[in-house]
């Protein structure tokens, strides 16, 4: 094998003990020592492994503290399997989505609430916006337009 084999071999072990076992030393009975641990291709191999297994990784499943790697697609990584380092990164990104999906959510709730408050607009939901109600302008007496939606009119004048 040659020496990118050997890397490559010695990652799907760690990944596969991972995914199965749960074992996220960073040594296995057949690198003892740990020299071919490589953290980033551990994890490619892993995420392999639970797509190609539908394995879900646990609450608890996690890099131990000595990976502090950081992958160029960590945003793409689901939490549990980032890396302390790349969890560094993240919380605070993800604190700050949080505040502003938040703070959009309770702006369209309040638009929303406004809208049907007012009987004098109409929401329209696709376009996002508050329009003016126009006037329905109707030529049938009510006697007539009553009976046509299947109801009756009360007469307040004599006739």
């Amino acid at each position: 094998m040659s020496v990118d084999d050997l890397w490559s071999w010695h990652a799907y072990i760690y990944a596969f003990r991972r995914v199965k076992l749960g074992q996220f030393a960073n040594t296995s009975p057949v690198d003892e020592q740990g020299e071919w641990h490589n953290p980033g291709l551990v994890g490619r191999a892993e995420r392999y492994y639970r797509e190609k297994l539908g394995v879900k990784p646990k609450p608890g499943d996690r890099p131990t503290a000595s990976y502090d790697e950081v992958r160029p697609d960590w945003r793409r990584i689901p939490s549990p399997e980032l890396t302390d380092a790349e969890h560094e990164l993240a919380d605070p990104e993800i604190a700050r989505m949080s505040a502003q999906a938040q703070r959009m959510i309770a702006e369209i709730v309040a638009r929303g609430r406004k809208a049907f408050r007012d009987k004098n607009t109409h929401f329209e939901a696709r376009e996002g916006i508050e329009r003016p109600v126009r006037a329905a302008t109707v030529d049938v007496p009510p006697e007539e337009l009553m009976a046509r939606v299947g109801g009756y009119a009360i007469r307040t004048e004599e006739a």
